[in-house]
Order: C-alpha cells, then structure tokens, then sequence
C-alpha cells in the first residue's frame, strides 16, 4: 500500500507540474496571434473551464476515492459509486442547462452579448464532467491507481493546447477577428476533455470491474450524497481561490470600465488579463509542493505524530515564502521588459507589476488551503475564499472607476492578501507554530530588497545600451532573462549568507518530490 501511495504521490506531482506549466505557456502565443480583444474574450470564458477542470479532476475524485476507501467491501464501494453517478449527472446537467440557457443573461451582465455562444459551448465540459470524476476516483480510491488520472489530465491539456494554439495560428493566417480567436480557443477547451474520458474508459475496460456488477443490486445512500456533494464542492471551490480572484474581474472589470466612460474596456481588460499566466508560472513550484504534500500531512495525521506535521508544514510554507516572495519581488523588477518581451508592447505595466507582487499570496493560498484541508478543515478554507471574493468584488467597484486596471490590480493584492493571513494564521493556530523568528524575518526583507536593487540597478544601467523600451522585443528580452539570472544569483547567495536556507533544508525539499 505504501509503495501505491508513493508511486501515486509522483505521477500526480509530475502531471500537476506538467499541467500547470502547460496552462501558463500557452496562453503567451495565443495573446501575441489574438491581440489584447481576442485575449480578453478567451478569458472571460476561462473560470467556467477552470470550475468544470477541478470539479472532474480533484474535487470529486478526491473525495470519492476518500469514501471508497473508507469500504474494505465491494457492495459498500457500489453503493458510493452508483450514488455518485446519480448526483453527478445532475450536477453536471443542471450546470450545462444553466450555462447553455443561461449564457444571453450572463454575457449581458458582462457586458457583451457577443460572448453568448461562447458560454453556451464552455456549457458542454460540465456533460462530460461526472464521467471524468466518477472513473478517477473510481482508479484512486478503489485500485490505488493514479495512472490513468494523471495520463488523462497530462492528454487532456496538451490537446486543449495544441488545438488552441493551431487553431489560432490558421486564423492568424487569414486575419480572423478577436472573437473567432475565442471561440477557436473555447472550441479546443471544450474537445479536450471528452479526449480525457476516452482514455479513463481505455482503462476502465483494462481493469476488473467488481463493482459495477454490484450496482444493480444497492440502492442510493442520502447520506454518501450529501457527504460527495458538500465535500466535492469543498474541494473544487478551495482549489478555485485564485480562479474566484479572476471571476470577479470577469463579471466586474469590463461593465465598471464602461460605466467609466472607458471607450476601450474590453482592450484595456485583455491587457489586465496578461498579469495571470505571469501569476500561473510564479505558483507552479507551490502547486507541485501541494500535490506532493497532501499525502505526506494526511499520513502523519493519521499516525499523530504532532512535531513531525508541524515541522513538515512549516518547511513547506517557509519554502513559498522564500520562493514566491523573490518570484513576487522579482517580477515587480523585470515587469517592464517582461511585458514587452512576452506581449510586444509595454501596456499596462504598472497594473501588471502590482499584480506580480501577488504570487506570494496567490502561492501561500494555494498550499495553505490544501493544507487545512487535509488536517481535516475542510470548510474553514471555502468560507475565508468567499469573504476574499466579496472583499475582492467591493474594492473593484470602488477602485476601478477611479483608477481602471490600476484599481482592479490592487484589489486583487488586497483581496489575496487578506485571504493569506486568514489561511496561515489558521494553520498557526491549530499547529502552534511560527514560520519564521524575528531576525529571520528582517534577514528576508534584506534578501528581497538585495533582489530588487541589484534588478533595478542592473535595467537602469544597461538601458544604455538596450532600448527596450522602445518596444524591441529582441532587447527586451535580453534584459529581462539577464535580469533574472542576476536575480537569482543575487537572492541565492543573500539566503544561503543569512543563513535562511541550509543544505538540510535542501535535501528535506527533495524528500518530498522523490
């Protein structure tokens, strides 16, 4: 069982990483062939592929794997997936049916009702949903078998990529408008995961399937269906925290502009909207250490080893400080080139560089939510995300008439910010631990002003030499990657001289990834 759970750890470490990695690249070429409109158009639709990803790949299964692994028997294990199946498929119908009748109303509130037939599309993932999540967690919980979870999601990613991508170099081609992109864009995200049920129903039939002859003979459980729905829920919305951040930008940001008298908000939204593949690559290292780290805490739980939990989770949440902090720092310093390199102009660059300052919290939310969860918290995350989103959507309504983007940036930071401290001071509490002492702390901020002034000298003295801000891509990029290699040297020497990191430090981080 230990060796199943180890090997299980990697593949959905390995696929979280390959996954995530995928999710922020892409979306780089897809801005430079579909222009700022095209972007925006993709993006609005983006929260309800992103609900429909994680209700079908971590927050259904994850729960029902946990409850049919509870059943040593296989009529127990029966009744939980024939209970399942029922209640997914109305969760996944009603969801579709509210977003294919629904889509006129939303894509008004939004602002634009040309958005509607792209709603009415993204509606078709939510069909295939409980399929998705009913055979991973059937693999998880019931054969200890992670394979075909993570080989479907790593499928399913990389033909949402490479449809999205080829799709919109062909429209590029013949000079298609911003709102062809998006539906070239909707259409590959939609297709991507019947792709994935295909092969979960591959391994489905490579498998013994003792439980589903069982099924005819049990009747549904209330309770198992309460407990899916509640716990499912849970899950997907606490994995969703950063995804909520956006959503509210989505139903806000383009009506407040407009109200504003703004005569390009959906431009000016599409160009906000370049702060979140920056924000995805600066959490892929939390993401990756939240997958790895689950197991680990529900395992030491389980044995009740309290200084062992809390010396793990204290490593893990001082490692996102230390990372996502320089990653934060670091982008605030480059964010100028950055922009030009990546998205050929220098539009919007202080909201982005306020919205890079963000991967710190974005990181800590992301491990410290997985985190409660698996010290059995599981609603306390779900609560603190919802009181993050309305704080999120007031300070919208009150910043972005006076201060557009600009304004929406700082509530993001606000908005994460404040759900950071609610998450951490929660896993503080419950463990009775510090992260780090007071000199520790000041040894840090020394290492990330280092950071920010060796970047900041080092742009500002071969600006001399590069004109990147006149809008060359070429120069940029050169002083934005020679940036971050100074960077990195600078911030690894300063934490290592400070004595923040020690190689036994080093070697603990590798022992939860190998």
């Amino acid at each position: 069982m230990n060796k199943l759970v180890f090997r299980g750890t990697v593949i959905l470490t390995a696929s979280a990483l390959i996954i995530k990695i995928l999710s922020a690249v892409y979306r780089l070429p897809y801005q430079n062939l579909a222009g700022d409109v095209g972007f925006y158009v993709y993006q609005q639709a983006y929260p309800f592929f992103a609900l429909a990803g994680v209700m079908g790949g971590f927050g259904f299964p994850v729960i029902l794997s946990k409850l049919a692994a509870e059943k040593t028997d296989v009529k127990g294990q029966a009744v939980i997936f024939k209970t399942a199946a029922m209640m997914l498929g109305a969760v996944g119908g009603l969801l579709f049916l509210t977003l294919f009748l629904g889509a006129p109303s939303l894509a008004d509130w939004m602002g634009d009702p040309r958005l509607a037939p792209l709603f009415r599309l993204t509606g078709l993932i939510f069909l295939v949903m409980p399929m998705l999540a009913l055979l991973r967690g059937y693999f998880q919980g019931v054969h200890y078998w992670m394979l075909p979870t993570g080989v479907s999601q790593v499928a399913e990613q990389t033909v949402r990529v490479t449809l999205i991508l080829g799709l919109s170099f062909y429209l590029f081609s013949i000079g298609a408008g911003p709102y062809a992109f998006g539906s070239a864009a909707v259409f590959g995200s939609a297709v991507a995961p019947y792709v994935a049920a295909v092969i979960l129903l591959f391994f489905y039939m490579k498998r013994p399937r003792v439980v589903r002859a069982k099924w005819r003979s049990v009747r549904l459980d209330g309770k198992v269906a309460w407990r899916l729905l509640a716990e499912g829920l849970a899950y997907t919305l606490t994995a969703l925290s950063v995804v909520f951040f956006q959503f509210s930008d989505v139903i806000s940001l383009v009506p407040l502009l407009t109200h504003a008298g703004v005569s390009e908000a959906k431009a000016l939204k599409g160009i906000y909207d370049r702060a979140y593949p920056l924000i995805q690559m600066g959490m892929t290292f939390s993401t990756a250490l939240t997958a790895a780290m689950i197991p680990v805490v529900a395992k030491i739980t389980h044995q009740k080893d309290e200084a062992e939990l809390r010396r793990n989770i204290q490593q893990a949440l001082r490692w996102v400080i230390l990372l996502g902090g320089a990653q934060s720092v670091g982008l605030f310093s480059i964010i100028k080139p950055l922009n030009i390199m990546l998205f050929k102009n220098g539009d919007g660059t202080l909201a982005l560089g306020i919205m890079a300052l963000s991967v710190v919290f974005a990181s800590l939310v992301t491990i410290g939510s997985g985190l409660l969860q698996s010290l059995g918290l599981t609603f306390h995350p779900v609560l603190y995300v919802l009181a993050a989103f309305l704080l999120k959507l007031v300070l919208n309504i009150w910043l972005v008439p006076k201060m557009e983007i600009m304004g929406a940036a700082l509530a993001t930071l606000v908005g994460l910010s404040f759900l950071t401290i609610l998450v951490v001071t929660k896993i503080r509490r419950h463990l009775a631990t510090t992260l780090f002492t007071v000199k520790e702390w000041m040894a840090l901020v020394i290492s990330l002003a280092g950071l920010w002034l060796a970047v900041f000298v080092w742009i500002h003295g071969t600006s001399i030499i590069f004109d990147f801000e006149s809008g060359e891509r070429g120069q940029a990029a050169v002083v934005a990657l020679s940036s971050v290699a100074l960077g990195v040297v600078v911030y690894g020497f300063s934490v290592l001289k400070l004595g923040l990191v020690t190689i036994e430090d080093v070697k603990r981080l590798r022992g939860h990834h190998t």
